[in-house]
C-alpha cells in the first residue's frame, strides 16, 4: 500500500523536523505524537477515516475543531489540555504551510482556531 501525504509528511515532521531542524526534546516529541495518535484515533471511529487512508485533504479547520470538542466532551480533557494539543496542531499547520504551500490557506485556517481561556470560562459559568 502506497503512503499518504498525510503520513509521509507526519513521518518527516516527528522523525526528522521536531528532533533535527527545531532541536526538541524526546518529550515533547513524545507529547506531539501522543496528539496525533489520539486525532488518528478521532479520524477511525468519529470521521469513519482508516488511519492509512488520512490525507492532508482531512487535515482542515472544520474536522480540527471537531476534533478539539471531541477531545472535551468525550475524553474528557480539561481546556489547559485541550489548548496544549491546540498549539501541537498549530505547529503542524506551520509546518505544512511552508513545505506543501498548496495548503497554506487551509493550514493558516487551523492555525487561527482560538485557544481558550479557562479563567473567563470559569467566570462565565459562574455569573
Amino acid at each position: 500500500m502506497k503512503p499518504t501525504d498525510y503520513s509521509y509528511h507526519l513521518m518527516n515532521y516527528l522523525g526528522k523536523y521536531l528532533p533535527g531542524i527545531l532541536g526538541l526534546r524526546a518529550n515533547t516529541i513524545s507529547s506531539y505524537r501522543d496528539m496525533f495518535t489520539l486525532m488518528i484515533s478521532f479520524y477511525e471511529t468519529v470521521i469513519g477515516i482508516k488511519p492509512e487512508k488520512i490525507t492532508l485533504k482531512d487535515f482542515t479547520q472544520h474536522l480540527m475543531e471537531k476534533f478539539l470538542e471531541w477531545l472535551e466532551q468525550q475524553r474528557g480533557n480539561v481546556i489547559s489540555t485541550r489548548n496544549v494539543r491546540l498549539a501541537a496542531i498549530h505547529a503542524y499547520a506551520k509546518y505544512l504551510a511552508r513545505v506543501h504551500p498548496d495548503v497554506m490557506h487551509e493550514m493558516l485556517k487551523i492555525q487561527s482556531i482560538p485557544s481558550r481561556n479557562a479563567i473567563r470560562e470559569l467566570r462565565n459559568i459562574s455569573a
